[in-house]
């Protein structure tokens, strides 16, 4: 894993790609050192690599995959095999996930659209007129449905792939979504993001306080 700054209570105030790589608080995470964490432009996964697959970009998946519903009965609690992380800050082209322990982060390279998106929601500044995920939001209200979590589950050829679980009378339907969908939607409903423990071990930062000092 790469590093990060941390010092006292952690603050992330400013996380800057520049040149393809990642800033956080004056330390660099190079795309390299983040293989696979992007959420548009992707770097492949190693295995994809050594296969020939190219990075990709996950609004370039067919839509019959990204409308993919599924019914199951009620969850709740955490999933086996995933653990809580908090979206922390933004900038143009990442968002950065953070764990409980604040020991580990996973940023997500993403498109500047979404990133304005999920930074008014960081902010709780509702925007001008309603963007894509106020509308979203808005239309499940009117419909009488519930947001009730969203996940990161896998990165697949350099894409992040993530479901949104909705709950509708007594059924829960699984939604799959891109990561910075999912992670929009559950800042806008207050609602945690799982993360799977393989993809944290993949793209996870790990954060040393040593490096401020």
């Amino acid at each position: 894993m790469g590093r990060l700054a941390r010092s006292g209570v952690l603050v992330v105030a400013r996380a800057l790609v520049i040149g393809g790589a990642l800033v956080i608080g004056g330390a660099l995470v190079t795309a390299a050192m983040a293989a696979g964490c992007g959420d548009r432009e992707k770097q492949p996964h190693a295995g994809d690599r050594a296969a020939g697959v190219t990075a990709r970009r996950d609004d370039d998946m067919p839509l019959a995959v990204l409308a993919k519903v599924i019914t199951r009965p009620e969850v709740s609690g955490v999933p086996a095999g995933y653990q809580l992380m908090k979206p922390v800050a933004t900038e143009p082209n990442a968002v950065l996930l953070l764990d409980q322990a604040e020991a580990t982060m996973v940023p997500i390279y993403i498109g500047t659209t979404e990133a304005h998106s999920i930074e008014l929601r960081l902010r709780g500044q509702p925007p001008p007129r309603p963007l894509t995920h106020d509308l979203f939001d808005a239309a499940l209200r009117e419909l009488g449905v519930e947001l009730v979590r969203v996940q990161i589950d896998d990165l697949r050829e350099g894409v992040f792939i993530a479901s949104v679980f909705l709950r509708q009378g007594a059924r829960i339907i699984e939604l799959d979504a891109r990561a910075s969908d999912a992670i929009a939607l559950a800042l806008g409903n207050d609602i945690p993001v799982y993360v799977a423990e393989h993809v944290v071990r993949y793209t996870g930062v790990a954060i040393d306080s040593q490096l401020t000092r």
